[in-house]
């Protein structure tokens, strides 16, 4: 943790300042986590309805996702980042509307941006960065998310309550579930202010040098992308199944809306802590294989979850596989960044979204008619199943090209 305090000091103004956005973007996003889906309930919406909501929101997101590469990459990822957070904050104020219309747009609003933001991030912590000084940069950025979201699902868990007493309503009500949620709006917001004081050189804010007037899809014909959006399906069909679902899968097993957010406050502590690591095992094993063996170790663990039935226990083991799927996220990003070619960034890692995002299309609805009509704990088995398929072809197909990135001369 030392280590991080001081190189945050020697990154970039523009990248400590992203760090910062996506801090406010942590917590508003640990807000949804736990009062979204409750609030949906509490309007007398079912799990079918969640699902429809996750599936339009993820669908909207994957037909976004190649566009947001294209415009990063030509207009730069400052203008992106801005664009992006301010169109989610107003997708989340739009759901606090209790109609199935508003609700489903600023879904779908709120998911364009998040895919936006994550695709524009990464490519402007790159060109901020060098390859020896990435991989600390990447599990920062992936870190302030994670442990953004503490305060974030504190405020899920408590603030239904709290503004229920505070309006006199005797509790948690659709009111105070609605003005919690515009409440995340406005924190959301709130990462405007650190975006606007990112600067970037001209010469590297808008790049030119691989982009035209016209959105060219060849480089989905190389080699690369079969490797990328084969296990990324996968994984996000698998991440469909269940992770959109958690709050309502831990009521179903007789959890409150605080104790919810207790168990989403400490798992997001421990997976950004957690991540931190991720150098340190990039060194001992390499990116594609610290991957690799992070996801499939944390199977194991999401089995426990499904089908434990008892809340203290699913609490456990869900923040021992977060932690370790978390793990591998900056290794993920930092090799993808690296292997693509310098204009060609945005647009890999919004091909990779593309695919995971197809695969939470599919399986957002299918996922919660499961859980409205057949079993709470079948999407858990479905899941390992595709984690483990994903997660061995991930690094059949990358570990080669990693081999080759480390034999290219220091950035």
């Amino acid at each position: 943790m030392r280590d991080y305090l001081t190189r945050f000091r020697q990154f970039s103004p523009s990248a400590r300042f992203l760090l910062i956005a996506t801090v406010f973007l942590g917590i508003s996003g640990g807000i949804r986590r736990v009062a979204r889906n409750l609030y949906f309930l509490s309007l007398g919406f079912n799990e079918s309805f969640i699902g429809l909501v996750v599936g339009a929101g993820t669908f909207t997101g994957l037909m976004v996702a190649l566009p947001s590469g294209h415009f990063g990459d030509r207009f730069g990822p400052r203008r992106s980042l801005i664009g992006a957070t301010a169109l989610g904050a107003f997708g989340v104020a739009l759901q606090g509307i209790p109609l199935r219309i508003p609700i489903i747009v600023g879904a779908s609003l709120n998911r364009i941006a998040w895919s936006a933001f994550f695709i524009a991030g990464p490519a402007l912590l790159t060109q901020e960065s060098g390859t020896e000084e990435r991989t600390h940069l990447f599990s920062a950025f992936s870190s302030a998310r994670r442990l953004s979201l503490i305060p974030g699902a504190l405020l899920g868990g408590y603030m239904p309550g709290l503004l229920g007493r505070l309006f006199r309503l005797g509790g948690e009500t659709p009111f105070s579930y609605k003005m919690t949620i515009f409440i995340q709006a406005f924190i959301m917001a709130g990462a405007l202010i650190p975006l606007f004081l990112i600067t970037t050189k001209p010469e590297t804010d808008i790049d030119t040098s691989s982009t035209s007037q016209t959105y060219d899809l060849d480089f989905l014909k190389q080699d690369l992308a079969r490797k990328i959006i084969v296990p990324a399906l996968l994984i996000g069909t698998g991440a469909g199944m269940i992770f959109p679902f958690l709050n309502v899968i831990f009521q179903h097993y007789g959890a409150s809306t605080e104790t919810i957010g207790l168990i989403f406050t400490v798992q997001s502590l421990l997976t950004g802590l957690v991540v931190l690591y991720a150098p340190k095992l990039s060194r001992r094993w390499g990116k594609a294989k610290g991957v690799a063996v992070a996801r499939l170790t944390s199977i194991p663990f999401l089995l426990v979850v499904g089908y434990a039935g008892h809340v203290p226990i699913m609490a456990g083991a869900l923040m021992i596989r977060s932690s370790l799927m978390r793990l591998a996220s900056p290794l993920r990003n930092n090799l993808l960044m690296n292997i693509a070619k310098p204009g060609e960034r945005s647009k890999i890692n919004g091909l990779r979204q593309v695919a995971s995002r197809l695969g939470r299309t599919a399986a957002g609805p299918l996922a919660g008619w499961i859980l409205s009509n057949v079993s709470y704990s079948l999407p858990f088995l479905l899941t390992s199943v595709l984690y483990a398929v994903g997660s061995s072809l991930f690094y059949l197909g990358l570990h080669p090209l990693e081999l080759k990135e480390k034999e290219k001369p220091e950035e």
